[in-house]
């Protein structure tokens, strides 16, 4: 399977790299083929997933040029009318936690979860800032079985 990934978005932030880089190289590792950043040739891929800055009007024309292309959007949060016509309008949606898709349910049922926090030495510096002494025995149990 071809994948592109679009998105024109700061790497730099984690929302942009979460969805661009680090899905890129997921889905490498599961075996497809994953090209970045191509803007003209729609019609080389199967899926084209764009990042949360491409404008609506960027996944119309994608659409329009290669029309069996699926069309995927990644952070359909916020609410704005122009992410509310990305989420009803792509084929599928990414969203980086489970209150993300549940707010845009109503918009679409193909919406899928890509973790912001993919693995445990993520989760262990978040939860030390939690500051895990203050967390009740059990939990820490289960914290530290990570």
């Amino acid at each position: 399977m071809k994948i592109l990934l679009n998105d024109s978005g700061d790497n730099t932030l984690g929302s942009t790299r979460v969805h661009h880089s680090f899905l890129a190289k997921y889905l490498e590792k599961v075996g497809c083929t994953v090209h970045l950043n191509d803007w003209e040739n729609y019609g080389k891929y199967d899926i084209c997933i764009f990042g949360k800055s491409t404008p609506y009007e960027q996944l119309v024309n994608a659409k329009r040029t290669a029309p069996n292309l699926l069309v995927g959007n990644t952070n359909p949060s916020s609410g704005t009318k122009e992410k509310i016509k990305k989420v009803k309008f792509s084929d599928f949606s990414i969203a980086g936690s489970l209150e993300e898709r549940d707010a845009n349910l109503n918009l679409s049922q193909n919406i899928f979860l890509f973790p912001v926090y993919l693995n445990r030495l993520i989760l262990m510096v978040w939860f030390q800032s939690l500051h895990i002494s203050d967390i009740s025995s059990g939990l820490q149990d289960t914290i530290y079985f990570f």
